[in-house]
């Protein structure tokens, strides 16, 4: 059987955010999957240029791969992405 945890969470800027995920991924220990909506990570003002590159979202992002190896299970979190002056989701 594998167990999903789906997480509703308000968006914030990039530190609360990380800090929120975190949280969470430590309450759904011995889940399996545990995924989160779009912009749970960085919030969306609709500004290309106000997104993170992925330098910016490298650091949250290698710290929510070890909070997934931690508790052994698999971490959604779609995210957007900017280079130059387009975005990516």
């Amino acid at each position: 059987m594998v167990i999903v945890t789906l997480v509703q969470v308000p968006i914030n800027d990039l530190e609360t955010n990380l800090k929120r995920i975190l949280s969470y991924m430590k309450k759904a220990k011995g889940t399996d999957i545990i995924m989160f909506p779009e912009f749970a990570l960085q919030e969306y003002t609709g500004k290309i240029e106000d997104q993170p590159n992925w330098e910016e979202l490298g650091g949250s992002l290698a710290k929510i791969s070890s909070a997934c190896k931690k508790y052994s299970m698999y971490a959604i979190i779609p995210t957007v992405v900017r280079e130059g002056n387009e975005r990516f989701n």
